[in-house]
């Protein structure tokens, strides 16, 4: 039996119930009958529980309620209370089905028993539906089977029989009069009491609760069928299944997201590490004893030659060459690709635009593999021929080595022209070669001199060498040419090619020396080669030096001879010129950990919106859940299973994901990349990472939707 006395309901200053006693008797249906506005839905609220503070005192059989503890009460909602409100609040992203399975397994009811209840109520065709595309009938009546399904002592049904047919309103009483005479207690608020026959009846009138009929209850109808409750871990783990199920669009998308992520972060790791090892025995250790010094316009990158800087003089190189720990100094020369060639021809001098620069790999006399330049840089506008010196022990970085002297190309290139073994294989190219050179000056509008510069005067050649080396790395830029570096001549061979060529096109210099032409910029015209110079000045050179410890005297040294000089150890650049780094290992391990974090932080923004979006999909849910006995542990303990239970599906789909990056990354990188121990580990340590900080935004975010709901329903 329920009792409760000293009912005073008042929302801020305004009293809807002064004063009111209500007795619901075991094997009784009871019915409330009150205009809207009378505080009906506010008896309800105490009567399931959620406002027990809107009466002095509240009794169900021996159990003082008001007295009980939070464990207590949500026990009782959990398997003797059943309420219908009139916004029949339901699972709203689950079916029909699941949402009658998951009332049956609160007092372990039979599936014969929810058949039965889904004939009755003419649910069948609705066993697959989605709550949330039910109308308000159909959803009233799934409420209503849930409640009955649920066993429960207590049934507190608001308009159970509105907005429903004739033949569904007979229905629905005959199901409300079992459960009176299994000896439920049953209270029914309705405008409909001509369908109910044998009820107590209270009414609510000038602001009291009012006893119109008060029967005493048949001993014999004490409820006295046996209920199991349900085993709760049981119904968790239904729920963190159908949750599962349910959201299969959102959960897709946050398991590729999230297993995509972390398999990019591994591929990254991977390919760094891999990257780290080849350019840590290939490239570290060569250059540590290697200046690179220039003698640069303001406005050229540091470190970089271009070919209008400034000729360094050979008084300053003697000096150089004197400086302590320095071995050798060597002219910076290489071959380069020009948008235009100079001719002599029968008018005079002539230019030649080249519509590409031919690159052929040869064997017996015959062309086994062909491309251009221009091909292969289809996005830069240079390219050039890099000079190498006997310092830098090239042969220590290849696998294989020709006696014949010759070139040395980079992997990329040997793939590029599917040469596999270098064996009798020379290549053919063509290139430019500077033979002289024209200081000029830049002016500015008002004809101002503004700085030095000086251009190239280059031919175009065909060249030919034996090919001796394959590069195990591709290094890109040592000296500043915009592009990567493919192709390694000898630098005597260059300055020797230079001084040769010259000489062979003596009559077309003595003609350009006599004959200025004129050069257009900033609105102003000024003579570009009366100051022709034959032959070509290197502008930069390569010191070498005896230990790496020496490095900052030796600089200091030659910024003392000429204070224009910039003298850095030689790095490697990037196509757009910018430095890749002096220590190169440093520089990879820092861009590969610099994106995996940034990827990273992506991914947890990613899973957090994700979250957020799947909580505030969950609210009603969860205000349903509540008012069926789950405790805040209980429903955090469900969420909890239903990502564990995405952590192991994504385990699998990550390793997939995985194995799939790899395998595209060492087709499309020149150098071996591994999956080893060390990357195992720190990868399990980056999924496990990953894993809590998005499972700890998700429980923080859903432990404040729940807190909020449950303070807006206990308000």
């Amino acid at each position: 039996m329920l009792s409760v006395k000293g009912l005073h309901i008042q929302f801020g200053n305004k009293v809807v119930i002064e004063q009111g006693d209500l007795v619901i008797q075991n094997g009784r249906l009871c019915l409330i009958q009150s205009p809207s506005g009378t505080g009906k839905s506010s008896i309800f609220e105490l009567l399931s529980l959620n406002k027990l503070d809107l009466a002095e005192s509240f009794q169900i059989d021996d159990q003082n309620i008001k007295a009980s503890d939070e464990k207590a009460i949500n026990e009782l909602k959990l398997h003797d209370v059943a309420f219908v409100n009139q916004k029949a609040e339901l699972l709203e992203h689950m079916s029909v089905k699941e949402q009658l399975e998951f009332s049956c397994k609160l007092n372990q009811n039979s599936s014969r028993k929810m058949n039965e209840i889904i004939k009755k109520l003419r649910l069948t065709k609705l066993k697959n539906k989605k709550i949330k595309k039910l109308s308000g009938g159909e959803r009233q009546r799934v409420a209503l089977a849930s409640a009955f399904l649920k066993d429960a002592r207590l049934l507190i049904l608001d308009e159970p029989t509105a907005m429903q047919d004739d033949k569904n309103k007979k229905t629905i009483v005959s199901l409300i009069d079992e459960a009176v005479q299994q000896g439920k207690m049953v209270v029914v608020a309705t405008h409909e009491h001509g369908y109910f026959h044998d009820y107590d009846e209270y009414t609510i009138d000038n602001k009291k609760l009012k006893v119109i009929q008060l029967k005493k209850a048949n001993i014999e109808k004490e409820e006295t069928n046996t209920r199991k409750a349900g085993q709760l871990s049981s119904i968790k783990s239904f729920l963190s299944k159908c949750y599962l199920v349910n959201f299969p669009v959102i959960n897709t998308v946050y398991l590729l997201v999230f297993s995509i992520s972390i398999a990019l972060v591994i591929g990254m790791l991977s390919l760094g590490q891999g990257n780290v090892k080849e350019q840590t025995l290939n490239i570290s250790d060569i250059y540590q004893t290697e200046l690179f010094v220039t003698n640069p316009l303001p406005e050229s990158p540091i470190g970089l030659d271009s070919e209008r800087n400034l000729a360094i003089s050979s008084d300053v190189i003697e000096k150089i060459k004197e400086v302590d720990h320095v071995l050798s100094v060597e002219p910076y020369l290489y071959l380069l690709s020009n948008p235009v060639y100079y001719v002599l021809t029968e008018d005079g001098v002539d230019s030649v635009r080249p519509s590409s620069h031919l690159i052929e790999a040869i064997q017996d006399n015959r062309v086994i593999a062909e491309t251009s330049f221009e091909e292969i840089y289809s996005t830069q506008n240079v390219f050039g021929v890099e000079p190498y010196y006997a310092h830098q022990r090239l042969e220590d970085r290849c696998d294989e080595v020709n006696d014949a002297e010759g070139v040395y190309i980079s992997r990329e290139l040997a793939d590029y022209l599917n040469i596999d073994n270098i064996n009798g294989v020379s290549l053919h190219f063509q290139i430019g070669i500077y033979i002289g050179e024209s200081p000029s000056a830049v002016l500015d509008e008002n004809g101002n001199q503004t700085r030095l510069s000086r251009s190239g005067i280059s031919v175009l050649t065909d060249l030919t060498y034996p090919i001796k080396g394959v590069l195990n790395e591709n290094i890109v830029g040592n000296y500043g040419l915009m592009n990567q570096s493919d192709i390694y001549l000898s630098a005597q061979e260059i300055e020797k090619m230079q001084i040769e060529y010259q000489q062979k096109n003596q009559e077309l210099l003595d003609v350009m020396s006599t004959e200025p032409a004129e050069y257009v910029t900033m609105n102003t015209t000024y003579p570009l080669m009366m100051c022709m110079k034959q032959g070509w000045q290197a502008s930069a050179y390569v010191v070498n030096i005896d230990s790496p410890e020496a490095v900052d005297d030796v600089v200091r040294s030659i910024t003392a001879i000429d204070s224009n000089l910039n003298a850095t150890v030689t790095k490697a650049f990037a196509n757009n010129g910018l430095e890749i780094s002096q220590d190169a290992a440093n520089t990879v391990k820092q861009t590969v950990y610099m994106y995996s974090v940034l990827i990273v932080l992506a991914l947890l923004m990613g899973l957090t919106i994700m979250n957020y979006l799947m909580v505030r999909m969950r609210k009603k849910d969860l205000y349903y859940l509540q008012q069926n006995g789950l405790s805040d542990q209980d429903l955090t303990s469900i969420h909890s299973r239903e990502y564990l239970w995405k952590f192991v599906i994504s385990i699998p789909v990550t390793i997939l994901f995985t194995y799939l990056i790899m395998r595209y990354l060492k087709s499309y990188v020149s150098y071996p990349i591994s999956f080893g121990e060390d990357l195992i580990f720190l990868s399990v340590i980056l999924y496990l990472i990953v894993f809590i900080l998005t499972y700890c935004l998700y429980r923080l975010m859903f432990s404040k939707t729940r807190r909020s709901l449950f303070k807006k329903r206990r308000t």
